[in-house]
């Protein structure tokens, strides 16, 4: 049995790693009783993947994970085990019983949207001027590069062709909220954070910027059986 879920990350869990996550996931897996299936050979290891990882900081409303499982159960019993043992600031929201055949969730992804907030700013005119001027031009940003476990030296790169759409509002209480709409697949995605620094340069300001990401977009796919939580006091 594969199921297909989505897991919140909240501010309690916001600087946690990913690889912490990842063993935390594992280790709530044992706690709850899920059985759990493993691969074969000399080093068994728990059939879970993350369809992508979370940056350190940041929180994520859906974020997908797969995993197999040895012998048939009810979500809603999978969802309820796995609620339960969870540490404070990950819920699982979603969960599907995939078909047999779905490929890895990880190939499914097509796109994300983020929502980037801060109280730093106190002209939204030239911040929505900077926004259109990247829109309108290249973004090009610094990233560093490795190979073979090793920091090259930064090379330049222009994230432009990543970004499909970005909105400003001034939220009720005076901070801006940028909602970020921007390519997220199995071959790279977006990343926020060089995204908000180059604004942050063009904007000529300091701006301090959560970033939460509220959905990813995956492709259609054959399920079974659905469960979802109800409850919002997650």
């Amino acid at each position: 049995m594969k199921i297909i879920a989505s897991i919140k990350k909240d501010e309690r869990a916001r600087y946690i790693s990913h690889l912490d996550v990842q063993r935390s996931l594992q280790r709530t897996v044992r706690r709850a009783n899920i059985p759990i299936a493993f691969s074969q050979g000399f080093n068994p290891h728990p059939l879970i993947s993350f369809a992508t990882a979370l940056p350190v900081g940041q929180t994520g409303d859906c974020e997908w994970i797969e995993l197999k499982l040895e012998d048939d159960m009810s979500l809603f019993e999978f969802m309820k085990r796995m609620n339960e043992s969870f540490p404070m600031g990950l819920t699982v929201t979603n969960a599907y019983k995939a078909a047999e055949g779905v490929p890895a969730v990880a190939t499914l992804m097509q796109s994300a949207q983020y929502t980037a907030c801060t109280g730093d700013v106190a002209d939204t005119d030239k911040l929505k001027d900077a926004v259109q001027e990247l829109l309108d031009g290249e973004i090009i940003v610094k990233k560093s590069k490795k190979q073979g476990g090793k920091k090259l030296n930064d090379v330049e790169v222009d994230i432009r062709p990543m970004v499909h759409k970005i909105t400003v509002e001034r939220a009720d209480d005076g901070d801006i909220k940028l909602h970020i709409t921007g390519r997220l697949d199995a071959s790279g995605g977006l990343n926020a954070e060089l995204l908000l620094r180059a604004l942050n340069e063009k904007a000529e300001m300091d701006a301090l910027w959560k970033i939460n990401r509220d959905s990813i977009d995956i492709k259609p796919f054959v399920y079974t059986d659905e469960a979802h939580l109800h409850s919002t006091n997650v």
